[in-house]
């Protein structure tokens, strides 16, 4: 036991001196790299758009080469639009994210040029598109998301029953148009009114029928274009159409009826008499009747998708210079919030749906010398629209028209 303890105190010993020789040993210091240093790249800031997202954006209705912004607190900016010399512009449409404006380019020759889009950041437009020769183009629509621009371009110097028409499909940023139905496809059809792109990816338009052709005078259709399926989706008995509107989603579609529809006799009170609303995925069919019997003279879907805003006349000839906005509530029965204006408002010629209320132009009186913009903000409110002054009436046959709200 001795000689162990002893062999232990020797191991001790000799550790604890190798210990004190590692103290005393200089060791390596390991100097971490120094980093190779890069410049912050350079972000380039993304120009702002010619026309600012929250302005109303106004056109004219004709030949024209400006729009017009308006601004939050009211003051009004003239953008020229780009266009060669001697060019004018007329069709004006705006995305409705405000990335883009699409309109039709005229030569001083009164010849059309084509379809011009511009990236409201870029300082030029493209020429999308031109018509066929021998044809003109004579309506467009741009597609909700602004991916696709629809366009009709008819024949020209024919009678229009006789006249070839398209309905063609083509990218806002240019490339092959598509031709998606023609009077090939619908030999009975007079040239269509492109109403969208269903969320099942239809497409509908409003078309009257050629005379002495069968069918209804005018319906709305759906069109599949990859198998060529062609159908009236509107109840026969609801002809003629006047117009058409998709909700933004894609699912429902409202339109007017003529009061022909319903009683076969002419009348000399206001044509319209109420409204369809169609869903557009089980087909149901509902009949938008205004609480005092009142005329639908215009309809027009707030973004929700639910609520409507609707002009309105009542049906005694005498109270024609009254009129209504009313703001309809389609998921629901309840009485609409509807308020009357003044007389002007027998002058309506454009208005879009704004927050809880409406934006709208009028046809200028005799008199006038100005365009006006007027702006209600809730139509259940007792508050009077707020008028904004366009400027001076340079030609009278350019009524202003609302492209674009915030």
């Amino acid at each position: 036991m001795g000689d162990v303890h002893i062999y232990l105190n020797m191991l001790t010993s000799l550790a604890i001196a190798a210990w004190l020789s590692a103290c005393n040993t200089p060791y390596d210091v390991i100097t971490p790299p120094i980093p190779t240093l890069f410049p912050t790249p350079t972000i380039t800031p993304t120009p702002p758009p010619a026309l600012p997202l929250d302005h109303i954006w106004v056109g004219f209705d004709g030949l024209s080469d400006t729009v017009l912004g308006v601004s939050p607190d009211r003051n009004v900016s003239t953008l020229a639009l780009p266009l060669n010399e001697d060019q004018q512009a007329s069709e004006i449409i705006a995305a409705r994210d405000g990335s883009m404006v699409i309109y039709l380019v005229w030569n001083a020759d009164g010849q059309q040029h084509g379809i011009a889009a511009w990236n409201l950041i870029e300082p030029n437009a493209r020429l999308v598109t031109q018509p066929l020769s021998g044809y003109r183009v004579i309506s467009l629509f741009l597609a909700e998301e602004a991916n696709s621009l629809l366009y009709v371009e008819i024949q020209v110097d024919t009678p229009v029953p006789e006249a070839d028409w398209r309905l063609v499909s083509i990218s806002p940023q240019g490339g092959q148009p598509t031709l998606l139905i023609g009077r090939d496809a619908a030999p009975d059809l007079l040239p269509p009114t492109p109403i969208g792109i269903a969320q099942d990816g239809r497409l509908l338009f409003n078309a009257a029928t050629k005379p002495g052709a069968e069918g209804v005078a005018q319906g709305i259709y759906s069109f599949i274009p990859e198998n060529g399926r062609l159908d009236l989706i509107s109840p026969p008995g609801d002809s003629p159409i006047v117009d058409g509107e998709l909700s933004a989603n894609g699912t429902r579609l409202v339109y007017r009826i003529s009061s022909e529809s319903s009683t076969g006799e002419q009348t000399d009170l206001p044509s319209i008499i109420a409204a369809r609303l169609l869903d557009l995925t089980s087909g149901q069919v509902i009949t938008l009747a205004a609480p005092g019997s009142e005329n639908i003279t215009s309809l027009y879907w707030y973004p929700d998708g639910i609520h409507l805003l609707l002009d309105l006349v009542p049906p005694e000839s005498e109270e024609q210079q009254r009129q209504l906005w009313a703001r309809a509530d389609t998921s629901q029965t309840v009485p609409w919030r509807q308020i009357a204006v003044d007389q002007a408002h027998t002058a309506i010629f454009s208005c879009t749906p704004y927050q809880q209320g409406v934006i709208y132009t009028l046809f200028p009186s005799l008199d006038d010398t100005e365009w006006r913009l007027y702006i209600l903000p809730n139509i259940a409110a007792d508050d009077p629209p707020q008028t904004v002054s366009l400027g001076t009436i340079e030609e009278p046959t350019n009524v202003p028209l609302i492209i674009r709200i915030p």
